[in-house]
């Protein structure tokens, strides 16, 4: 039997639905999977078991389980699918009690969130707020510059003040209405423009190789990064939805590339590229300072998008550091569990990942996985980047940008001209120079 409590915390969100287990000492184990809304509670049940059947603990070891909403339903329909879930739970012998977290971060039972129910739809937010405030005190970075990128959403907040109550927490940030996901299109002037709707759920991106045949759709974020070589096509979700480059370069040539006269490349970089200046923009109005005065700030970044583009934002705010914290894919339903660990009065004083296989020597360095040809700079010359697993990775190590960092939730562009440093907890933090 554990020697700590576990607690139990799912993100449903939009386009995947994120497990989180956390034991009283810090240890987090972590689980993405596609969200299916034809037969939702179906899929997260047998996700769940096998989760949960792969540790060294049971169902009856779990002290308390917090459901997040993050996905696009009505308050009542959001209800009912926890209802369900509840009871095919049980059904399957899950005894802890089970609590939906709301926008300001509460914690409610089923009967409650009944009562009102739209206080429940959307946490992520808040999940990412109780996060950050939990790393930035684990990395002793006191201002933070927030930035959450998932498939279909992003947000930015700003937190100065570590001590903060939840409360206050909830007051702040922006909520931005694309993601990984969302399409992109040329405006009337030439320049990308990233759209509020996204690829549906049955078909994905166009990478995902899922359209019918001779269906029309445009290009998402998630198709640039795979044409500019930043996600590996058969690693995606460690390999669970495999990626079409030529479905991907086809769709950006024809309503990207072509239309402004450039290769495919040079399409996509345009793309980050306004992404990037469009966040940046976004965090210079909300510090209200001098331009020079993001560089006090250091950038914590989660989602399943965000490590794509931290950097490039960060380079152009002139902000030093980037913090690529434990589970950054999930880092909302990491921070639903924190909370209901904070309210128990039993919140961990760090949190961590288990440490990879010892090595023979410095020199067997297993992180490193081979190399792949990125285009990471506006000249658009093609670099041979090294791809590292981040599940191999020591603790304490050190490694230089040009690099792409891969795990099963995400993945990390580190450009030139920056170095990489494993913390004791393994968080990444990414010095810029």
């Amino acid at each position: 039997m554990p020697v700590h409590p576990i607690y139990f915390s799912i993100d449903l969100g939009e386009t995947f639905t994120d497990l989180v287990l956390l034991d009283g000492s810090g240890r987090v184990y972590i689980k993405k999977i596609p969200t299916t809304f034809h037969d939702p509670t179906a899929s997260i049940i047998a996700s769940i078991v096998r989760f949960v059947a792969r540790r060294e603990f049971t169902f009856d070891d779990i002290a308390g389980l917090v459901i997040g909403m993050s996905v696009d339903a009505t308050p009542d329909r959001a209800v009912t699918c926890v209802v369900e879930l509840d009871e095919q739970l049980r059904k399957v012998g899950f005894r802890a009690p089970l609590y939906l977290i709301t926008r300001q971060g509460e914690l409610l039972s089923l009967e409650e969130a009944r009562q009102n129910p739209d206080v429940i739809m959307h946490p992520a937010r808040m999940g990412g707020m109780v996060a950050g405030r939990f790393f930035g005190k684990q990395t002793g970075s006191e201002k933070l510059i927030l930035f959450r990128m998932g498939g279909a959403s992003a947000n930015i907040s700003l937190l100065t003040e570590l001590s903060a109550e939840t409360s206050v927490l909830a007051e702040q940030g922006q909520e931005l209405p694309f993601g990984g996901d969302s399409y992109v299109r040329l405006n009337a002037a030439g320049m990308p423009e990233i759209l509020s709707e996204h690829a549906r759920h049955e078909t994905g991106p166009a990478s995902f190789g899922r359209s019918a045949p001779g269906e029309s759709q445009l290009p998402t974020l998630t198709d640039v990064y795979l044409a500019l070589g930043y996600l590996n096509q058969d690693y995606f979700l460690r390999g669970e939805i495999p990626l079409h480059p030529e479905a991907a370069s086809a769709v950006i040539d024809e309503h990207l590339a072509r239309p402004l006269g450039v290769s495919v490349e040079e399409a996509s970089f345009r793309v980050v590229h306004a992404v990037e200046q469009l966040v940046a923009g976004i965090i210079r109005d909300m510090t209200g300072e001098a331009l020079d005065a993001e560089s006090a700030y250091s950038m914590l970044v989660f989602g399943g998008a965000g490590p794509l583009h931290a950097c490039g934002i960060a380079r152009l705010l002139g902000v030093r550091e980037v913090i690529v914290p434990v589970g950054v894919g999930v880092v909302a339903a990491l921070g639903y569990a924190l909370r209901l660990a904070e309210i128990q009065g039993k919140l961990p004083q760090e949190v961590h990942r288990s440490t990879p296989p010892g090595r023979v020597s410095e020199q067997d360095f297993a992180a490193l996985k081979g190399y792949r040809t990125v285009f990471l700079d506006e000249d658009l010359v093609p670099s041979s980047s090294p791809i590292y697993d981040r599940s191999k990775i020591w603790a304490r190590d050190c490694l230089s940008g040009p690099a792409i960092i891969e795990e099963h939730e995400t993945t990390t562009v580190v450009p030139e001209q920056s170095y990489v440093r494993i913390d004791q907890n393994r968080n990444l933090l990414i010095s810029m120079r």
